[in-house]
């Protein structure tokens, strides 16, 4: 392997380099994340799928780390800085799991907080 990599990279590269096979991969890599159909534009909105009560008629986030990302709000601040909104898709307890799914099989979510009870049916069947 290592000889067809030195023979395809420009001398220069070869003499250069300690490692040839390093230089290489980084080379591929390079040329690999530069291709177009790897960049992205940023989002109008960060939507995460969490577990909420309704309390009042408002829902609260109450799912676990979600729970803390919107009561501390530092997440949303820090996306405003950059121009990006965060949404909440709240899901009522007793249909978390399906409802998570759905909304990112949907696009309705970019994130969901699952926590434990998708990984109990997964291990369970």
């Amino acid at each position: 392997m290592g000889a067809y990599i030195t023979k395809t990279l420009p001398s220069f590269m070869i003499k250069n380099s300690q490692n040839p096979v390093l230089t290489a991969l980084l080379l591929s890599l390079g040329i690999f994340l530069s291709n177009p159909a790897f960049s992205f534009e940023k989002p109008e909105a960060v939507r995460i799928a969490s577990i909420a009560s309704n309390q009042a008629g408002k829902s609260i986030i109450s799912g676990g780390q979600s729970a803390v990302i919107s009561a501390k709000g530092w997440l949303e601040d820090d996306l405003n800085k950059i121009g990006v909104k965060l949404e909440w898709f709240p899901v009522p307890t007793n249909v978390g799991g399906p409802l998570f799914n759905e909304a990112l099989a949907n696009r309705s979510a970019d994130f969901a907080n699952y926590g434990d009870f998708p990984a109990l049916i997964a291990k369970a069947g």
